[in-house]
């Protein structure tokens, strides 16, 4: 006996749980590293770009 993936993906329903963990997550405002590091280098970048125009 072999297993049909097609019947078997058509046939998978996420559990409940899951969709709700999916709704808090997308709800909710994350920072990941990249996000911090930019608001970091921000005003630096910034600055450097000030310095530069006036030379």
């Amino acid at each position: 006996m072999s297993i049909n993936f097609d019947e078997e993906i058509l046939k998978f329903k996420p559990a409940p749980e899951i969709d709700k963990v999916e709704e808090e997550i997308l709800k909710s405002d994350l920072s990941d590293v990249t996000d911090i590091i930019e608001k970091i280098m921000r005003p630096k970048t910034d600055k450097n770009m000030y310095k530069n125009n006036q030379e």
